[in-house]
């Protein structure tokens, strides 16, 4: 729903230091107006309530990475729905096999048909804390895990989970920390759903890198292309201007398409952080941009079916700040449907 868009504090003190709040906008056609303001029923103090968040129509995620979960601080996230004229608060899920420091509920997103998923990049997975990222369905009124995705190819620190997607029945997990070789980190793993079983189609990762370039940090993902997020790659003699790229899917299967760079980037602008794939449309984040005061930042719009990925437009805020995110500097979210 492109009028409604929420915006996470999660260094909100509603109920405690870093128990966090979130609060959603609606568009009345010349302006957004704020309608609501939500916190977790059992909000308590460091639960970064709103450190991921996405909504489709009348349902919102919020991820909580450090709530309780099943047992201890395993991560938790809220769902939220629209009904009459304010927003109800549905349901709170939670992995069935969480441990401490599982980190679930740092990256969410939500299909179209209303199935949500949920990174835990400290999961237990393959291997120990290689991360995972699980589904959930509303079933006969309930909300109900209905799949555990892993790496098959997992490892201790992979951050497996730190980004997911979802469209139709496909979906994409970042992980930005993964060993691809001795000099090349970071991969993106694609999943189709048959029936109800998701199997893993195919990982991506980039065909020229170095061991820190994150390439997996953010991901996206829309019928035959999917984007993926590098912020820390270099260009040229600059470092960690950050890429992002794109992969499309032929009869052949996926291939990478192209790379994206900005054209005026510099050194730490963390150039694709965050990224947003639509109708052939990729809205890139470059956190640290200092096109208009030093780490205010900027977004970049692409069409990615031109041969070049032409810029259509840079964006930057009306009105800006140095540490553009004070007082909530802790990758806060924002997302508009």
């Amino acid at each position: 729903d492109s009028t409604v868009a929420i915006v996470s504090a999660i260094g909100s003190r509603e109920k405690g230091p870093y128990s966090g709040s979130v609060y959603i906008y609606r568009y009345n056609g010349s302006q957004w107006i704020e309608e609501a303001k939500l916190t977790a029923s059992d909000g308590k103090p460091g639960d970064f309530f709103g450190q991921s968040v996405a909504v489709k129509r009348n349902l919102v995620i919020i991820g909580a990475y450090q709530a309780e979960g099943n047992t201890g601080k395993t991560g938790a996230a809220y769902l939220f729905r629209f009904k009459g004229n304010k927003w109800i608060e549905e349901a709170k899920i939670y992995s069935n096999d969480g441990t401490p420091n599982s980190y679930f509920g740092f990256s969410v997103a939500l299909g179209k048909d209303g199935t949500a998923i949920v990174g835990a990049y400290g999961a237990d997975g393959k291997s120990s804390k290689s991360g995972a990222a699980y589904t959930f369905e509303l079933i006969g009124g309930e909300w109900k895990q209905t799949g555990k995705l892993i790496s098959p190819d997992g490892e201790t620190g992979d951050k497996y989970g730190y980004s997911v997607a979802i469209h139709k029945d496909l979906a994409i997990v970042g992980a930005y920390h993964k060993k691809v070789s001795s000099n090349n980190f970071g991969a993106a793993y694609i999943y189709k759903r048959r029936g109800e079983t998701w199997k893993e189609e195919v990982r991506l990762t980039q065909s020229a890198g170095s061991k820190h370039d994150y390439f997996g940090i953010s991901v996206d993902i829309r019928d035959a292309a999917a984007l993926i997020g590098s912020s820390r790659f270099d260009k040229e003699t600059l470092k960690e201007v950050g890429a992002v790229y794109v992969f499309l899917k032929s009869p052949d299967g996926w291939y990478e398409s192209k790379r994206i760079q900005p054209h005026d980037g510099n050194s730490y602008d963390n150039f694709g952080l965050s990224v947003s794939l639509d109708r052939g449309k990729a809205l890139v984040g470059s956190r640290l941009n200092d096109s208009q005061a030093e780490d205010a930042g900027a977004a970049y719009l692409y069409d990615i079916y031109e041969g070049t990925a032409d810029e259509i437009e840079e964006t930057i805020p009306k009105e800006f700040a140095i540490s553009q995110n004070y007082p909530n500097p802790y990758n806060p979210a924002t997302m508009i449907r």
